[in-house]
């Protein structure tokens, strides 16, 4: 084993240890540079046991593997398509003159912005302002509105941005409305993610929204990810759709929880 791949191997099985480790950290710990600290969580995250955060790294759990491997825009456009349209139509409709609005990454999110793309070819919206992190939604909706993209590091299998760059535009602006896509929820242990700068941008948007969406096709009640980043509160309104099971829907209710079912 050559030098490089014994350090590799120290590394991944002290992230194992620690959960976490910051760049500064793994220069310390192994006598490297900045720019080399880096490219190793590069290479650490490549190989599927690890996941890249603002400023360090952190450690996958076996479990969470496959799954957050299998992250792909493409792939979870096709699935549940008409749900995901439908809850789009719904959201689209809400928005109104004078709106300033942050729209989120996410295939959900993604059919919202394709019907409010419709919706503004067929009637304006005075004084629409539109922010997001996902080049997807800017590209559906920079012919037909003002649209300001975050910034930051560009991310090919969600076709969003996500860092330290984004974060400041998000903190630096006021929303009247925002819609956030998701990938996991839960009533009882809230919203779900597969990495921290995705979480990050949500709960900064939460902070800065007046009213807040979440947008999510039924399925992902079902699912647990890596990070739980915010509590459900009945301020936050969940659009989904009607395969969602009576005992969530019941579960929502109990708790105040604002659902619409579409």
């Amino acid at each position: 084993m050559g030098k490089k791949d014994k350090r590799m191997l120290e590394f991944q099985n002290e992230l194992k240890r620690q959960k976490s480790l910051k760049v500064s950290d793994i220069e310390s710990l192994f006598h490297v540079s900045e720019s080399t600290a880096r490219r190793m969580c590069a290479e650490l995250e490549d190989s599927g046991c690890a996941v890249r955060t603002f400023g360090g790294i952190q450690y996958l759990p076996e479990q969470y593997k496959d799954t957050y491997q299998s992250y792909s825009f493409e792939v979870l456009t096709a699935q549940y398509a008409s749900e995901k349209q439908r809850i789009g139509a719904y959201a689209a409709g809400l928005v109104e003159p004078g709106d300033t609005i942050f729209l989120s990454g996410g295939t959900t999110v993604y059919q919202f912005a394709l019907y409010l793309s419709r919706l503004l070819s067929e009637r304006e919206i005075p004084d629409l302002n539109i922010m997001t992190n996902s080049i997807a939604n800017a590209e559906i909706l920079s012919a037909s509105a003002r649209v300001i993209l975050t910034g930051g590091e560009y991310r090919p299998s969600r076709r969003d941005t996500a860092g330290l760059i984004g974060e400041k535009s998000i903190s630096n602006a006021r929303f009247s409305k925002s819609f956030i896509g998701l990938d996991g929820i839960d009533i009882s242990d809230g919203l779900m993610t597969w990495d921290i700068e995705t979480a990050r941008i949500g709960q900064l948007t939460i902070k800065r929204s007046d009213q807040v969406y979440l947008l999510t096709d039924s399925s992902k009640f079902k699912k647990r990810t890596f990070i739980n980043y915010e509590e459900l509160s009945p301020d936050y309104t969940i659009i989904t759709d009607s395969n969602l099971p009576q005992e969530i829907q019941d579960n929502a209710h109990k708790t105040g929880q604002s659902l619409i079912i579409v």
